[in-house]
């Protein structure tokens, strides 16, 4: 096949393994892995964003079995690796892989990928290293460490990482979203209708936030028994005439 004809058909199968992704089917992933020509394996787009598919259909085998074959890996291979990793919950080999990439290829996506990893593995302390050692940290990289912190319930530590953002930037939902978020998962009423409050006078206008940080202050009530005052957060959503945004999740049942 001549070298033209190879790169026309790169966009081709880089969308159909995108769609299959997100569906996170593991036999679609098969089905698309199968009919990639070999020829097209040598590709660092086809295979990133192979190691990308089998990670998010939950194989890690498969995804590491295309990395180990990498002489040179770039960064979006090892960015997308360590995601794997991550997202699988296995995070102390996320954490391994990161501290073998080269420094000068560390960027804004790989340290969120190597603090999402930790986030979801609950490894607080390699967070915070890796936190501490980024020079140039962005809104992204906040937002992922104040995530990993409220996950683990270190609300204090949560609150001081966005105080010190804001102390050169405005505030960010996000942020406030992922301390909102710990605090359902801890069902600590108080900090969450606070945390709440503060939304309502930072973010007037950011609709969606604001919904979904109702929805998180209604379960919160309701999983701690105030079924009264978690319907009247619900009723006040409906009156409010902004919808929630529809979550969509895909089942497979005998291949349909």
């Amino acid at each position: 096949m001549k070298l033209d004809d190879i790169q026309s058909n790169i966009p081709i199968y880089l969308s159909a393994i995108k769609a299959v992704s997100q569906i996170g089917d593991y036999s679609k992933a098969q089905s698309i892995a199968k009919q990639i020509p070999d020829s097209l394996l040598v590709e660092n787009q086809i295979r990133g964003a192979l190691i990308d598919l089998w990670g998010k259909v939950g194989s890690v085998v498969e995804a590491k079995l295309i990395f180990d074959k990498i002489r040179q890996p770039n960064i979006i291979e090892y960015t997308t690796m360590v995601n794997s990793y991550g997202l699988n919950g296995m995070g102390m080999q996320a954490i391994a892989l990161f501290h073998q990439i080269p420094r000068e290829f560390l960027h804004e996506a790989t340290y969120v990928c190597a603090l999402n990893a930790c986030s979801h593995s609950g490894l607080v302390s390699e967070a915070r290293l890796i936190f501490k050692n980024i020079e140039m940290k962005t809104m992204r990289i906040y937002s992922t460490m104040i995530d990993c912190l409220s996950r683990a319930s270190a609300f204090e530590q949560a609150q001081e990482l966005i105080d010190e953002y804001e102390r050169n930037h405005s505030p960010d939902s996000t942020m406030y979203m992922a301390l909102l978020s710990g605090a359902r998962n801890a069902k600590n009423v108080y900090l969450s209708q606070n945390i709440y409050d503060r939304m309502k006078n930072l973010f007037p206008e950011e609709k969606d936030p604001l919904i979904s940080a109702a929805v998180l202050l209604a379960n919160v009530y309701a999983s701690s028994g105030e079924i009264d005052k978690a319907s009247d957060i619900r009723l006040e959503i409906y009156k409010s005439g902004t919808k929630k945004k529809v979550g969509l999740t895909w089942i497979t049942v005998d291949g349909q």
